[in-house]
C-alpha cells in the first residue's frame, strides 16, 4: 500500500501548498463524547479502560478514565459508534448505536456492575446521551438519510439552513435578500458555511435568497449538515451568523453505491394566464404553452479499498432543464417603423413634402424642417424588429409603441463530481483528501436578442472546484491535533452581447466609427435614461447589456490541539485564510458601459421645442411625441462610454474593463476550555481573536474621498457629517470640495483601517442535575435535564462587494465620457446651444444623414486627486470610510433540554442578540434638514412640516387667482430662496417663494421627497442667485460605507426533536421573535439611511422580523426489509430488494 500512503503525502503536502499564503475557517468540525465511570455504590472508578469504536470503518480510540471517573473523546469523526469500558471485578458495559453529530458534544455515564469479566451488558444509547451537557451552543443537526430524504429545491444541503429555530424563511420582496435567510437576528451575509473544516462561504456578496456556497453541497455527497445557531464556541470566529458545518460522506468496510433520476415535466401543467392572452403571429390567439422537461441524474457509491484502512467515496450528478423564459419588450409599431407618428388619430408623415405642415403653434410648420423623414439608420434597425403582439405590456400605447410578449429557450446545465479519499496510516493518525468540481449554466433572461427567433445570451456562468485535506494524528490518548488545508476556487461570469459587438455584427449604415473597439456604435433609439420607454433589437442599456466577472478563491489552513487534562477539555489553535479576488466589470451601477452607445432620443439633455410638435398635444402625450420624434429622425440625445483608468490615473484606451485585482488576508487565533466541574456542572470558557486585512488591489485602484478646498484632507463619515451637522444648525453652508484621491498617493497604505480590536471571550455553564426521586426527581430526572446559559461576543465579516468592489468604483479609474446635444456639422458649436432651443429638428447630429457619428475626446491624465466640476458631473461616487470598524454581536442565551418518553428530546430557550457598529451606507448629501435661517430662527424642519400640512391639507395659495389669506408664508423660504417667487403667481406674477415653493413643488411635499426638494433649492441658489448650496452639486449622491447601524433580536423558541421511534424520525420548533434595526441591509445593498445625521430616526422592525416561525420535517421508513414487520428472517437478498 505504498502508493496509498504516497497519495495521501501528497494530498498533505498539496493542501499545504495551497494554503502557503494564510487564510481563516471554522475548525469545529468533530463531536464530542464524554462520560463518568461509576460502580453500583455511585463511587467513581478510575482507570477504567474506555473504547470508542467506529461501526463503519472499526477504528478505535481509548483511554483510561482520571481519579474522577472520567472519560473525554474530543475530536470525534461523526458516525455511529459502541462505548465499550473494562475494569477487572466489573462486567464489560457496551453502549451500542451512539450516533455522534458534528459539532456537538455526547454524555454517556455509566454505572458498571460487579461481575466475571467474561459477562458483557450492552444497553442501547438512549435520548438522554444527546444532551449537550457541555457548553451552551443552541443549533440543530440534520443527517443520514433524512438529509437525503428532505425537499431540497435544488438538492443543495444548504437549503435547509432555515429550518433551525431562530433562523428565517428566505423573501427577497425587500431586495438583495434583505427580507430573509438570518439567523438569530445577524444578518443574512453573516451565516458562514465550511465542508469538512474548510469555508466554501462566497465572500463575495452572499445573503438572503443568495446564500449559496461557492461550491455546491448536494445531499448526496453530504453525511452531516448542523447549523449553530447562537453562542458558538470559541472556534468559530469567522462572522456572526449561522455556523453552517457539513461533513461529506465517506467510503466504509461495507460496499454502498446509489443511483437517482428525478424528472419533471409539464405534461399537466396549464399555461400561463399571459401566453394564453397573447397572439402567436401565427394566426393563433394564445402563445403555446413551451416545453419543460427538468431531468436530474445522479449516482454515487462507496466502500473500502483496504478493510479497516483505506476507503472511498464518490459521487456524481447532472441535471438538464431545457425550459423557457418569458419576457416583454416594447417595439415599434409598422407606422413608426415607417417614420410615421399617430397622435389623437392625425398620421403625422415625417417624410411628408414641404408645406404639408403639421406642427408648430398653428399647425402650419412641417414637422421635420429638413424634408428628411425617418433616418435611414434607424429604418433599418427597426425593420429587424419583429412585430408586436400584447398592448397590456406597461409603456405601450398600442399605436407608436406596441408590446410583445414572447419566451425565448435557456436550459439550466448543472454539472457536479466529488471524491474523498480517507486513510488510516496508523490507528492514530487518519488522513483524508476530497476534489470536487461543479458547473452551473444558468440562463437569466436579462439581456434579449430578438434577431430572428428571440435569444437570450444573458446567462449565469458558474463554475467551482475545491481541494480540501486534513489530518488528525492522536499524539497521545489525550492529545490530539488536528490539521486542515483547503483550496476552494470560483469562476462566476455573468456574460451577455456588449453592445460594441452587437453594433458589429449589425454593421448599420452610418454607425461605423474608428473610435469603437469593434469599429461600430451601437444605437439605443428612445433609451437615453435606460429601459422602460422603447426597447432596441439588442438590448444595450447598462443594467441588461452590462458584463460582469468575479474570480475569487480561498486558500486556508488551520491547526489546533486538544489536550485533556483531568477534568479540563483545553482547545487552542489558529486559523488563516488568503482571499485574492479579481473583480471584471463594464459598468459603473448606472450611466454607461464600456461600449460607444449614442442614445436617440429627446427631453433628456435637449428639449423638443413647440416649433416641432403639433399642437394641442395632452400633457401627457408631449414627451411621448418628443421622445418618438427625436428617435426616428434619429437625432442624438448623447454619445456615451465607460472609459478606464489605471491606479495613477492615466487612461486606458476605450473599451477596457474596469479591474480589481486584489489580495486581502484574515487570522484568527483561539483559545477554550471545558471544565466538568463535577459531573453534573460543567463550565466552558474561551477567547478568540482576529483581524482581516484591507484588500490590496495590484495597481493600487481604490479612492479616498478628501476635502480639496482643505489640503486634500482625508475625510470620514463622522467627521464629515458632524461638520455638516453643526454648520447647518448655526445657519452656515458646508460644502467643500469633494475630491477622490488614489489610495497610493494618500500617504496611507490602506483604503480602510484594519479593526484589531476584535477579542471575542465566550462563556458557558451547563448543569446536569441527577435527582433520583422526589419533586425534583420528578422534574429533573436521573441526568435527564439540563439547564444551560451562555454569553458570548462575535463579529461580522467584511464581503468583497464592499471591501474590494466599492473603492475601485471611486471618481477617477472609470469615468463616463459623452458628447451630448451635437449639432449638425454645419452649426458651430458657439452657436448650437441656441439652435437647438429654437428648432431641434433643423440643428441636432442625425444618424446616418450627417457623417460619422460624433464620439468623445479620449480621457487625458487626470490632476490628482480628481475633483469634479459642473453640475452633476458624477451622479454616484463610491467610498468607503477610512476610520470603517467592523460589527460586534453580544450574544445570550438560556435554555433546558429535557429527556422524554418516546426517544424524544424537549428543548425551550431564549436567544438574545445585541448588534453595535453594523455596516451600513451613509449619503454625505443627505439633506440637512436642521438647518438654521439665521434671520427668523426657523429651521427648515419646521418650515416643512408647516408648509407640508397646508398641502396635503387642500390650502392653496391662491383662491381664483387671488392670494389666499389662510395660506401661511413660511420665513425659513422667504429668506433663504428670494427671488424664487417671481413670475410664479396667477399670469406670470410675482409672488411669495413660500407660494411658489407650495404650487411648483408641492409633489415633494405629498410624497415627502425631502431630497428633491433640496436639489430644486440648490439649483435655484446655484444658477439664479449665485449663492451657497445646502449640499454639492457636482455629485448628485455621495456614496460612503461605514458602520452606524445597530440592533437588538430576543427570541424564545420551543423544540423537539425525536431520534427514531418505530421507523418514526421528526423535528419541530416554534420561534416567537421581534428584531429591531435601522435598515438592516446586507453588504450588497446600496440603500442608506433616510437621514444620515441621524440614522436612529429608522429604528423598528427589521426588514426580516418574522415574529412566528413554525418548522417541522419528518420521515417515516416504511415497514419492509430486515429488522422490520414485512421482511424475511432466511432471505436476505429479499429484504435487500424491498427494503433497499
Amino acid at each position: 500500500m505504498k502508493i496509498l500512503k504516497s497519495i495521501a503525502i501528497a494530498f498533505v503536502l498539496l493542501g499545504a501548498f495551497l494554503s502557503a499564503a494564510p487564510g481563516w475557517a471554522q475548525t469545529a468540525n468533530t463531536g464530542l463524547v464524554l462520560g463518568t465511570v461509576t460502580d453500583p455504590a455511585g463511587a467513581v472508578v478510575p482507570d477504567a479502560k474506555a473504547q470508542l469504536t467506529n461501526v463503519a470503518t472499526n477504528e478505535i480510540k481509548e483511554m483510561m478514565t482520571n481519579s474522577a471517573g472520567q472519560f473525554t473523546f474530543p475530536g470525534v469523526t461523526p458516525g455511529k459508534y459502541k462505548v465499550t469500558i473494562t475494569k477487572a471485578g466489573f462486567a464489560t458495559f457496551v453502549v451500542a448505536n451512539l450516533v455522534v453529530d458534528v459539532n456537538k458534544s455526547y454524555t454517556v455515564d455509566v454505572k458498571m456492575e460487579i461481575h466475571s469479566g467474561t459477562d458483557i451488558v450492552e444497553v442501547s444509547a438512549s435520548a438522554q446521551v444527546e444532551l449537550e451537557t457541555a457548553d451552551a451552543v443552541v443549533g440543530g443537526v440534520i443527517g443520514g438519510e433524512m438529509l437525503s430524504r428532505l425537499p431540497t429545491l435544488n438538492r443543495d444541503a444548504t437549503e435547509l439552513l432555515t429550518l433551525q429555530p431562530g433562523s428565517t424563511p428566505y423573501d427577497d420582496s425587500t431586495g438583495f435578500g434583505n427580507g430573509g435567510g438570518t439567523v438569530a437576528g445577524a444578518r443574512s451575509d453573516q451565516n458562514t458555511i465550511s465542508l469538512d473544516g474548510i469555508d466554501i462561504t462566497d465572500n463575495v456578496i452572499t445573503g438572503g435568497a443568495n446564500e449559496a456556497p461557492i461550491i455546491p453541497v448536494g445531499v448526496d455527497g453530504v453525511d452531516e449538515f448542523r447549523v449553530g445557531v447562537t453562542n458558538n464556541n470559541a472556534s468559530f470566529g469567522r462572522s456572526a451568523g449561522g455556523q453552517i458545518t457539513l461533513i461529506s460522506h465517506s467510503g466504509t468496510n461495507n460496499y454502498h453505491g446509489t443511483a437517482y433520476w428525478f424528472h419533471q415535466n409539464d405534461n399537466l401543467n396549464a399555461n400561463t394566464w399571459d401566453l394564453n392572452h397573447t397572439p402567436d403571429g401565427n394566426g393563433k390567439k394564445f402563445t403555446k404553452r413551451p416545453e419543460q422537461k427538468d431531468n436530474r441524474v445522479g449516482a454515487s457509491f462507496g466502500g473500502p479499498i483496504r478493510r479497516d484502512k483505506t476507503f472511498i467515496f464518490g459521487n456524481y450528478e447532472v441535471r438538464r432543464f431545457p425550459q423557457a423564459l418569458s419576457f416583454t419588450r416594447l417595439v415599434p409599431s409598422d407606422t413608426l417603423k415607417q417614420g410615421k407618428l399617430i397622435f389623437n388619430g392625425t398620421t403625422y408623415d415625417l417624410a411628408a413634402p414641404a408645406g404639408t405642415g403639421g406642427c408648430g403653434a398653428s399647425g402650419t410648420t412641417d414637422c421635420d424642417p429638413r424634408h428628411l423623414g425617418i433616418s435611414p439608420t434607424v429604418k433599418a434597425l427597426w425593420g429587424l424588429m419583429p412585430t408586436g403582439n400584447d398592448n397590456t405590456v406597461p409603456g405601450a400605447d398600442g399605436v407608436n409603441i406596441l408590446g410583445l410578449r414572447g419566451t425565448v429557450p435557456g436550459e439550466l446545465k448543472n454539472d457536479g463530481v466529488g471524491v474523498k479519499l480517507d486513510h488510516n496510516f496508523t490507528d492514530k493518525v487518519h488522513f483524508f483528501g476530497r476534489y470536487s468540481y461543479s458547473r452551473s449554466l444558468s440562463p437569466n433572461g436579462g439581456q434579449i436578442d430578438l434577431r430572428g427567433t428571440p435569444s437570450t445570451p444573458s446567462v449565469s456562468q458558474l463554475r467551482g472546484d475545491s481541494i480540501i485535506s486534513g489530518l488528525d494524528w492522536q499524539l497521545r490518548p489525550n492529545l490530539l491535533n488536528s490539521f486542515r488545508g483547503g483550496w476552494v476556487r470560483s469562476r462566476q461570469d455573468f456574460s451577455v452581447i456588449r453592445p460594441s459587438t452587437s453594433a458589429a455584427q449589425l454593421a448599420l449604415p452610418g454607425t461605423a466609427s474608428s473610435a469603437s473597439q469593434t469599429g461600430y456604435i451601437s444605437l439605443a433609439p428612445g433609451l437615453s435614461t435606460g429601459s422602460g420607454f422603447l426597447d432596441t433589437i439588442v438590448d444595450v442599456d447598462t443594467q441588461r447589456a452590462r458584463h460582469q466577472a468575479i474570480y475569487d478563491s480561498n486558500k486556508q489552513y488551520s491547526d489546533f490541539l486538544t489536550w485533556t487534562k483531568g477534568k479540563h477539555t483545553i482547545v487552542g489553535g489558529t486559523n488563516m485564510r488568503w482571499l485574492p479576488t479579481i473583480h471584471d466589470r463594464d459598468d459603473k451601477v448606472i450611466g454607461s458601459v464600456n461600449s460607444l452607445v449614442a442614445a436617440l432620443d429627446g427631453d433628456h439633455t435637449f428639449g423638443v421645442p413647440d416649433v416641432n410638435r403639433p399642437p394641442g398635444l395632452a400633457a401627457g402625450d408631449v414627451t411621448r411625441w418628443d421622445r418618438l420624434y427625436a428617435a426616428s429622425l434619429g437625432l442624438i440625445d448623447n454619445v456615451g462610454i465607460l472609459t478606464a483608468s489605471d491606479g495613477q490615473l492615466n487612461p486606458l484606451p476605450f473599451g477596457t474593463t474596469l479591474v480589481a485585482r486584489t489580495t486581502l488576508r484574515s487570522y484568527d487565533f483561539f483559545w477554550q476550555d471545558t471544565w466538568r466541574m463535577t459531573p453534573s456542572f460543567t463550565m466552558t470558557y474561551g477567547l478568540s481573536y482576529g483581524w482581516q486585512t484591507t484588500p490590496q488591489e495590484r495597481d493600487g485602484k481604490q479612492a479616498l474621498m478628501v476635502d480639496n478646498s482643505n489640503g486634500n484632507k482625508i475625510l470620514t463619515a463622522k467627521d464629515y457629517l458632524d461638520a455638516k451637522a453643526a454648520a447647518a444648525a448655526a445657519g452656515n453652508f458646508y460644502d467643500p470640495a469633494i475630491g477622490y484621491m488614489p489610495v497610493r498617493s494618500s500617504g496611507r497604505s490602506n483604503v480602510f483601517n484594519v479593526d484589531y480590536g476584535d477579542f471575542a471571550p465566550r462563556f458557558s455553564i451547563a448543569w446536569n442535575p441527577s435527582y433520583g426521586s422526589g419533586f425534583l426527581g420528578h422534574v429533573f430526572g436521573n441526568r435527564k435535564t439540563v439547564v444551560r446559559s451562555g454569553y458570548g461576543i462575535s463579529y461580522d465579516r467584511i464581503n468583497t462587494v464592499g471591501s474590494v468592489i466599492i473603492p475601485m468604483l471611486g471618481v477617477g479609474f472609470a469615468q463616463t465620457l459623452s458628447v451630448s446635444a451635437p449639432c449638425i456639422p454645419s452649426i458651430a458649436p458657439a452657436n448650437c446651444t441656441q439652435a437647438i432651443k429654437a428648432d431641434a429638428g433643423a440643428s441636432v447630429f442625425r444618424v446616418g444623414v450627417d457623417g460619422s457619428i460624433p464620439t468623445p475626446a479620449p480621457l487625458g491624465k487626470q490632476q490628482i486627486p480628481v475633483v469634479p466640476q459642473g453640475f452633476l458631473a458624477e451622479f454616484l461616487s463610491f467610498a468607503d470610510d477610512p476610520d470603517f470598524k467592523v460589527g460586534r454581536n453580544h450574544m445570550v442565551d438560556f435554555t433546558i433540554q429535557r429527556e422524554m418518553r418516546g426517544n424524544m428530546l424537549l428543548e425551550v430557550g431564549f436567544i438574545g442578540r445585541y448588534a453595535r457598529d453594523l455596516l451600513n451606507n451613509v449619503n454625505f448629501n443627505s439633506s440637512p434638514i436642521m438647518f438654521k435661517d439665521n434671520v427668523s430662527g426657523q429651521t427648515f424642519a419646521k418650515a416643512y412640516d408647516a408648509m407640508s400640512a397646508q398641502v396635503r391639507a387642500g390650502i392653496t395659495p391662491f383662491v381664483n387667482g387671488n392670494p389666499n389669506p389662510a395660506f401661511q408664508v413660511q420665513q425659513w423660504f422667504e429668506n433663504l430662496l428670494p427671488g424664487f417667487g417671481t413670475g410664479c403667481g396667477p399670469n406670470k406674477t410675482d409672488t411669495t417663494s413660500s407660494a411658489c415653493v407650495a404650487t411648483s413643488l408641492a409633489g415633494d411635499f405629498t410624497s415627502f421627497n425631502v431630497s428633491d426638494l433640496f436639489l430644486n433649492m440648490d439649483a435655484f441658489r446655484l444658477f439664479a442667485l449665485g449663492a451657497p448650496t445646502f449640499n454639492n452639486l457636482n455629485i448628485l449622491d455621495m456614496f460612503m460605507r461605514t458602520h452606524r447601524d445597530f440592533s437588538n433580536y430576543n427570541a424564545a423558541f420551543l423544540a423537539l426533536h425525536n431520534r427514531g421511534w418505530h421507523g418514526m424520525q421528526f423535528d419541530i420548533n416554534y420561534t416567537y421573535s421581534k428584531s429591531l434595526d435601522q435598515i438592516g441591509t446586507v453588504q450588497n445593498s446600496a440603500s442608506y439611511f433616510a437621514s444620515s445625521f441621524n440614522p436612529a430616526y429608522e429604528y423598528g422592525p427589521s426588514f426580516f422580523d418574522r415574529p412566528h416561525i413554525f418548522n417541522g420535517t419528518y420521515n417515516y421508513d416504511l415497514p419492509f426489509g430486515h429488522g422490520h414487520l414485512l421482511g424475511s428472517s432466511s432471505h436476505e437478498w429479499f429484504n435487500k430488494i424491498i427494503g433497499g
